[in-house]
């Protein structure tokens, strides 16, 4: 019987050597297979998709979605994040009027010295809780808005 149960031990391991260099030789194609399953990454993570796009001399404002996600539904705040993309064509003081909702008028003013990292926020609209971050990027900066759900 202990024999056995060394044999049976020594042959499943035999047999997951296979399935081990299966898995690693073709990790190209299981990361192609898992991207092609319609997987993507949090919209808590990335800030969603760009909603709207502001172009000025030599640089962008992006401005995403508002991220209402929960696990369940949605919830009562989230956030809004905007970026100003490449950052090195940003001014060094960022000051724009952003209307995160498309509703034609504004919901917050953002002044950000992206040197000495000063920021200052004046709300316009009651949905504008507060600054939750501010984020140098590899490629832009960014800010993160907390705000309301409309909808809850």
């Amino acid at each position: 019987m202990k024999k056995i149960k060394i044999l049976s031990g020594y042959l499943l391991a035999m047999l997951a050597i296979p399935v081990v260099l299966i898995t690693f030789i073709n990790m190209n194609g299981w990361m192609q297979l898992l991207g092609d399953s319609g997987l993507r990454i949090s919209p808590w993570i990335t800030g969603d998709a760009v909603a709207f796009i502001r172009t000025h001399d030599g640089y962008t404002t992006r401005i995403h979605k508002p991220v209402f996600m929960g696990l369940l539904w949605e919830t009562r705040d989230g956030f809004v994040q905007v970026d100003w993309t490449p950052r090195e064509s940003a001014p060094a003081v960022i000051d724009e009027a952003i209307d995160y909702n498309d509703d034609g008028a504004a919901d917050f003013r953002l002044r950000w010295n992206t040197i000495t990292g000063e920021i200052s926020l004046t709300p316009y609209s009651e949905n504008v809780l507060y600054l939750e971050g501010k984020y140098t990027l590899r490629e832009a900066w960014a800010v993160r808005m907390r705000v309301k759900n409309p909808r809850v």
